[in-house]
């Protein structure tokens, strides 16, 4: 069924937190609106700050729009989650690719009603081969599988009751808010889609990789073998 943002309690929010996104967003909602989900959902972007026509592009797809001032990624997660309409709250990002069965996807683990968080596993677009297959066999072996931002979402209820998402960090805030859920139910992982996302930040030569994502793997390392966020700077925009 279709976006409808009329509804006053809808089950699902969707929404797009979004930075100076002006060459990717029109497409990533235009994706959203034709999901084959069953149900009706809202979908909503989260300008936060952004300098470009990314306002007016969110409103003329419909979505709903809500301008965040503090730029952040932390900061806009946090704000699509507080204006949310429905009882689960789908984040993606921008520059993400989603299939028309994401959000079916996404949602079918929450028929049990001990789950409070689900996310999917992505891939990265524009990449060497080499790169994803490290990534999936980083996420076979990883005990403390996380969801990543582009693919994430919760019980709004569990969103509340872990203290928000926003506990001062950017790299790895996804990462830190899969382990602070799991504490009060089951996280699912979609293991059998992949979401497919812009590949920008690891583009280029070696070197330009390395030092584009060395602090997002340093950080997700220290992570699942402490359960700490490392690296409190924000990252680097890259546009």
């Amino acid at each position: 069924m279709p976006v409808n943002n009329n509804l006053e309690n809808p089950l699902v929010t969707v929404f797009v937190p979004a930075y100076n996104e002006e060459k990717l967003l029109a497409e990533t909602l235009e994706r959203l609106k034709n999901q084959d989900y069953d149900g009706e959902y809202e979908l909503m972007v989260i300008d936060n700050a952004s300098t470009d026509r990314t306002a007016g592009i969110a409103r003329k797809a419909g979505a709903r729009l809500i301008n965040e001032p503090a730029k952040g990624n932390r900061f806009a997660v946090e704000r699509g989650f507080k204006e949310a309409k429905g009882e689960i709250v789908v984040q993606t990002d921008a520059d993400s690719r989603p299939g028309r069965e994401f959000l079916r996807k996404i949602m079918a683990p929450y028929a049990d009603p001990k789950v409070v968080g689900c996310g999917t596993r992505i891939e990265f677009l524009g990449v060497s081969p080499v790169f994803n297959n490290l990534y999936k066999l980083a996420a076979i072996l990883n005990p403390r599988e996380a969801m990543w931002g582009p693919s994430l979402s919760a019980r709004k209820w569990a969103w509340k009751k872990i203290g928000g998402f926003n506990k001062g960090f950017d790299i790895n805030s996804d990462g830190y808010f899969t382990l602070q859920l799991r504490k009060i139910g089951k996280v699912a992982i979609v293991k059998d889609y992949y979401l497919p996302v812009s590949g920008r930040r690891y583009q280029g030569n070696f070197l330009k990789v390395i030092k584009n994502s060395m602090e997002l793997n340093v950080s997700s390392i220290f992570m699942i073998l402490t359960g700490r966020p490392l690296i409190r700077r924000p990252y680097k925009d890259i546009r």
